[in-house]
Formats: C-alpha cells, sequence, structure tokens
C-alpha cells in the first residue's frame, strides 16, 4: 500500500512538472508568420499583429510580410489587421517549429471619396469683389517726377491703366472710352465741376487738405 502510494505521489509529481515546463516551453517560443493580400498573394507592410489579450506587446510586418511574435499562454486569439483590409482573428492552440503561420486578407468594401489636397485656394488671389476700382497711396503720388512746383493730382491718375488723355497741355481724363465730363469729382462728398479749368482752384484746395 505504501509503494503504491509513493508511485502515486512520483506520477502526480511528474505530471505536474512535464505540466508547467510545457506551459513554460509554450511561452518561451516564438510565432512566426507572415500576412498577405488574399487577391494576389502580394507581402503586406506594416500590417498590425497582436494578441487580444495584449495589445501592447504586438508587432509589425516586415518588408516581406513576416512577422516574429513571442507567444503567451495558448490557446489565443491572435490579431491581423491592415489599413484597407479586413481583420482577421484567428485562435492559435499551439505553435509547431518550423512551421509557419500565414494569413490572407482580404481588401475591405469600404470606400471613401475622392479627396483633392490643393496648395492654395481658387480664390486666394481675389481680396475685394469690387471690380475695376484702383487706389493710388499719396506716398505714391508724391514720388512723381514734376517739372514745377508740385505734383499735378489729376496728371497723376492718368498713369492707371484705362485713362488716356486728350494731349499735352490739357488734364481731361477720359475713363474706358468715355468722356471727360462723365467723370464724378468729389471732396468730402461735394461734387467739383470742370477741375481741370484753369480759373478753378481745385489744386490748391487738394493742397490744403
Amino acid at each position: 500500500m505504501q509503494l503504491f502510494r509513493k508511485d502515486f505521489i512520483f506520477l502526480f509529481v511528474w505530471v505536474l512538472f512535464g505540466i508547467s515546463g510545457t506551459l513554460s516551453a509554450q511561452n518561451n517560443s516564438i510565432l512566426i508568420g507572415e500576412v498577405l493580400d488574399a487577391s494576389n498573394s502580394e507581402p503586406l507592410i506594416g500590417a498590425s499583429v497582436y494578441w487580444e489579450e495584449d495589445v501592447s506587446s504586438g508587432v509589425v510586418t516586415d518588408l516581406n510580410g513576416k512577422f516574429r511574435l513571442k507567444s503567451r499562454e495558448l490557446p489565443s486569439r491572435l490579431v491581423v489587421s491592415y489599413v484597407g483590409y479586413e481583420q482577421s482573428i484567428r485562435t492559435i492552440s499551439k505553435i509547431e517549429e518550423g512551421k509557419d503561420v500565414r494569413f490572407f486578407l482580404k481588401p475591405s468594401e469600404l470606400s471613401l471619396d475622392e479627396i483633392i489636397i490643393q496648395e492654395r485656394r481658387p480664390d486666394e488671389q481675389v481680396r475685394n469683389l469690387e471690380t475695376g476700382k484702383s487706389r493710388i497711396p499719396i506716398e505714391t503720388i508724391k514720388n512723381i517726377p514734376a517739372l514745377f512746383g508740385e505734383v499735378d493730382l489729376l496728371r497723376s491718375l492718368q498713369l492707371l491703366p484705362g485713362i488716356q488723355t486728350a494731349g499735352e497741355g490739357t488734364t481731361g481724363l477720359f475713363v474706358r472710352g468715355g468722356s471727360a465730363d462723365q467723370n464724378l469729382v468729389q471732396v468730402d462728398g461735394a461734387p467739383v465741376y470742370n477741375p481741370s479749368h484753369f480759373l478753378v482752384s481745385f489744386q490748391s484746395l487738394v493742397r490744403m487738405r
């Protein structure tokens, strides 16, 4: 009876050490596999491979679509994912030495609308909706060369595009094909008639301002 009890204890200890050794070997083993495209069997570079219970210990596939992942207590669920492909989840019960695990991922049917990224907006150059409007700063007018005295204000306007004059000796302005009397000249909102007339002190009035 005592001999049978000793044999039973020895057998129990041996089985216990065998199970623990098997579990230890499984935990220290490395799972080797590769991730491929299901449509053309091309390797998927940078695919994520991780255990479902331990995401932080995951790895990514190399240039050949292969990976090496440290094993854990089996059976366990292995997750493989890649952008634009359907996720694959497989239960790993054991790791066979010298045999790689292959995952074939199918392209996802989810499609996104086309996104166009441009360097600049089409209306970036549009700063004002008022067309045909020009401004001349007073600093620009003062820098115009003058023969005698001060710069002629009306003659400085002749430098703008679309404005012409009848010739030398006159200051009448012809804006975009119109006549000289079709121009509205105002000072503080008050209209000035015949601003280019010899007897009108329009230039003196502007200088006083």
